[in-house]
C-alpha cells in the first residue's frame, strides 16, 4: 500500500463511502479483495491481514461494512462468505456498475504508478488489417485459455498463494474513434 497519510485517508474514506455503501449496490475494490481473500476458507483475522496484506484499522473497517452488508460471517474468530445469504448479496457481487468502477480505478492505479518491473502498462496504437486483426483476437484468446488453465491448476493443486500477491492483467482493443467520441461525450 502507500504511505501513512495516504491510507489514514483511504480509512476515512472508507469508512465515510460504507456508510453509505452498505445498501449500495456495488463493492469497493477493498471489499473485494477480503472477498476474494475468503473464497477458498474461512481465515483467522491474522491470516485475512497476510493474505491482503491490509493493516488492522482498514481490515476491521471492511469487514464489519461486509458483515453488515450480509455478505460476511464471523464464527467464533473466524470470517468468511456468508453461503447462506448467497442471494442477498450476489447481485451486488455481480453488479456491471461495479466491476466497471473497479476497472476504470485499478486503470488509473496503473496509469498514475511509476513504471516499474512488476508494474508495466504499455499502450499501442497501430493500424490492423482485417487478417491482422484476427491473428491478434486468437492471440489473446491463447492468453485467455493460459490464464483460465493456470486458475485450474490452482484449484486441482494449490499452493501457498496469497491474494495480495495475485498479479492484474488488463488488455484489450477498440478502434481509437469509439475511444475519441467517448472522451468527447464525457467532457
Amino acid at each position: 500500500m502507500g504511505t501513512r497519510d495516504s491510507k489514514k485517508k483511504l480509512i476515512k474514506r472508507i469508512i465515510k463511502i460504507g456508510l453509505g455503501v452498505v445498501m449500495s449496490s456495488t463493492l469497493l475494490v477493498v471489499e473485494r479483495v477480503v472477498l476474494e481473500s475468503l473464497e477458498k476458507r474461512e481465515l483467522l483475522l491474522e491470516e485475512l491481514k497476510s493474505q491482503t496484506g491490509f493493516r488492522t484499522s482498514l481490515l476491521s473497517g471492511v469487514l464489519h461494512l461486509l458483515i453488515n452488508r450480509g455478505i460476511v460471517k464471523k464464527t467464533n474468530e473466524l470470517y468468511g462468505i456468508n453461503w447462506e445469504r448467497k442471494s442477498d448479496w450476489l447481485n451486488v457481487v455481480q453488479n456491471k456498475d461495479g466491476v466497471k468502477a473497479e476497472l476504470r480505478e485499478l486503470f488509473s492505479v496503473m496509469v498514475n504508478q511509476e513504471r516499474s518491473r512488476d508494474n508495466i502498462l504499455k499502450v499501442q496504437k497501430v493500424w490492423l488489417e482485417p487478417s491482422e486483426k484476427q491473428e491478434l483476437e486468437r492471440k489473446w484468446k491463447e492468453i485467455e485459455s493460459y490464464l483460465a488453465n493456470l486458475k485450474e491448476k490452482r484449484k486441482r493443486k494449490p499452493i501457498a498463494e496469497k491474494t495480495i500477491g495475485k498479479q492484474v492483467l488488463l488488455f484489450g482493443v477498440s478502434p481509437y474513434e469509439s475511444l475519441v467520441d467517448g472522451i468527447l461525450k464525457s467532457a
